[in-house]
């Protein structure tokens, strides 16, 4: 996957809402295509060392807002049509 995503200490928005606001433009400008798989939670924790749960709360926003879908024992993928006027 192109880059890693960029989280700011000085942005004063919680991190869960960076990390949402970082793969949502990741698929709005096409790095990630529908139906990709994305980062596991456990892995996208350690590459931004950050809270395993930080990345469970932003995984669970996005797909309650229809960007993403996760299937247990399967991951998470870019939902086929992501909501990302949310």
């Amino acid at each position: 996957m192109p880059g890693a995503l960029a989280l700011s200490q000085s942005d004063k928005r919680p991190i869960y809402l960076q990390i949402m606001e970082q793969i949502k433009l990741r698929i709005a400008v096409g790095d990630w295509a529908e139906g990709q798989p994305i980062p596991s939670i456990r892995q996208l924790a350690v590459d931004l060392q950050v809270s395993v749960i930080t990345v469970k709360r932003a995984y669970y926003e996005l797909e309650r807002e229809g960007v993403i879908i996760t299937q247990h024992g399967k991951g998470s993928r870019v939902s086929s049509t992501p909501g990302l006027g949310a």
